[in-house]
């Protein structure tokens, strides 16, 4: 910890949280955020089942880009950010110190490890009153731990029919790493081109790939050509690099995935869809990544190529 050496490994299982307290030394340990007397490190105790019971489990979790998020505490009127345990939790940005994740199970609260706060340390996901979620970012944890199942999972896919995510700013859910008016921008896209594609007779499905026990999705799947297409609202340089990122691990793990070899196309492919067109390098750069670019012309959209800039 901050002064004090941390003793606890990843994976450390204590049936009580007061034996955590016989290592820690101090800490009010009814709380599910602690930060023990002198130390800047703060302990997080997560419980899965009361997250469920007590209907926060939609703002407690793994996301798809591996991102904890982690409700912060005020069960009572608006949450508070500026004092308390939330606070704390905040400070960790500027003081050096560590968040230290405890997971329940049906052991008692393993010891997950260090995370810290994101880009993004925190989202606002209701309002009267208003409460607030964490996001946080492993620093070598043992996130497998996070994975519920007894049993390894294997990669999965489960389809249906296209539908286009909603335009409508006022129901747009913050989100940890974009803001509501980047997804409108986004959402509008994807609504655009979606339409685009049927006029062509394309079949569109919205994929879910379960990957380690949590969901990711794509943005557009066209099953008649057997490609994933992932969205930006921007085509500057930023934006295309975490697009290509996503849409290849997409690929990837629908390639790989055994129940791919059941469907009409085993191999998909990957494209982006943008806005405009982005640098030439990054159109190279795609090109030579097998990655297509879709971006608006008029009231249609185009392929790019590095020979149609």
């Amino acid at each position: 910890m901050g002064t004090t050496k941390w003793a606890i490994t990843e994976g450390t299982v204590f049936k009580h949280k007061r034996d955590i307290r016989v290592i820690i030394g101090s800490g009010n340990f009814q709380s599910g955020i602690i930060r023990p007397k002198g130390e800047n490190d703060v302990l997080l105790f997560s419980n899965p089942t009361s997250a469920e019971t007590y209907g926060y489990s939609d703002r407690e979790g793994m996301q798809e880009d591996g991102t904890y998020l982690y409700a912060a505490q005020g069960s009572n009127g608006d949450q508070v950010l500026t004092k308390g345990a939330n606070k704390a939790v905040l400070e960790t940005a500027n003081n050096g110190g560590i968040l230290r994740l405890f997971v329940h199970n049906s052991q008692g609260y393993q010891y997950v490890g260090a995370f810290g706060l994101a880009d993004k340390p925190f989202i606002q996901t209701a309002t009267n009153p208003n409460l607030y979620t964490f996001c946080l970012v492993s620093q070598g944890a043992d996130v497998r731990i996070l994975n519920t199942t007894a049993e390894p999972t294997r990669t999965t896919l489960h389809a249906q029919p296209w539908t286009p995510k909603t335009t409508d700013l006022a129901n747009i859910p913050e989100k940890h790493y974009e803001t509501r008016q980047a997804q409108q921008v986004e959402h509008v896209l994807e609504k655009d081109f979606g339409a685009w594609l049927i006029q062509q007779h394309k079949e569109l499905e919205d994929l879910t790939i379960r990957v380690s026990n949590v969901d990711i999705k794509p943005d557009i799947f066209n099953s008649t050509d057997a490609e994933i297409i992932e969205a930006k609202a921007s085509e500057t340089r930023g934006y295309v690099r975490t697009a290509i990122g996503q849409v290849l691990d997409y690929v990837n793990n629908v390639n790989h995935c055994k129940q791919a070899t059941n469907r009409e196309h085993t191999h998909v492919k990957a494209a982006l869809l943008l806005p405009a067109s982005p640098e030439q390098d990054l159109v190279e750069l795609c090109s030579e990544l097998s990655i297509r670019i879709y971006c608006r012309k008029g009231s249609a959209f185009t392929e790019l190529t590095s020979t149609n800039l």
